[in-house]
C-alpha cells in the first residue's frame, strides 16, 4: 500500500482547486492530477533534483507560452454562389421554402428561397440587392 499512499500524498500537495456545479468535473481534475503526479514521477529519474512544485510551474509555463490555436481556426462551410452565376440576371426566380433559412443578404431568417442561387432570401429587398454587383 506504499505507493497508493505516496500517490494520494503527492495528489494532495497541490491538487486543483476549482469549483464548478458539474458532474463530471472532479473526475477531469482526479484524472489531470493523476497524470502530472504519474509524469512527475517519471521525470524524477532524469532529473532528481526537480521537487513537484516546480514541475508543476514549468507544466503551466509551457501550456502558457503554447500559441492558441494549435489546430488552427475551424472553417465554415460556405455554399458560395459564383458571380457569373449570381449576377447574369437570367432566370432569378423567387420560391417559398417550407423550412427558413438565413438569407444571403441580410442574415435574417427568411422562407424565401432563388431557386437558381438556392439562396434564402426575402423577396422585397434582399432578393434585389443580393443579385446586382
Amino acid at each position: 500500500m506504499g505507493g497508493v499512499d505516496l500517490f494520494d500524498k503527492m495528489r494532495g500537495l497541490y491538487r486543483i482547486r476549482i469549483r464548478s456545479k458539474k458532474w463530471y468535473w472532479p473526475y477531469v481534475r482526479f484524472c489531470f492530477n493523476r497524470a502530472v503526479v504519474n509524469m512527475w514521477m517519471l521525470y524524477r529519474f532524469a532529473h532528481p533534483k526537480v521537487g513537484l512544485l516546480e514541475f508543476v510551474r514549468r507544466i503551466v509555463l509551457a501550456l502558457l507560452s503554447s500559441p492558441p490555436h494549435l489546430g488552427g481556426p475551424k472553417l465554415k462551410c460556405t455554399r458560395a454562389v459564383l458571380p457569373e452565376i449570381r449576377y447574369d440576371g437570367v432566370d432569378h426566380l423567387v420560391d417559398s421554402n417550407s423550412t427558413q433559412r438565413k438569407c444571403g443578404f441580410c442574415g435574417k431568417c427568411a422562407k424565401f428561397v432563388s431557386v437558381k442561387c438556392n439562396v434564402g432570401l426575402h423577396p422585397a429587398h434582399c432578393f434585389r440587392a443580393y443579385h446586382t454587383p
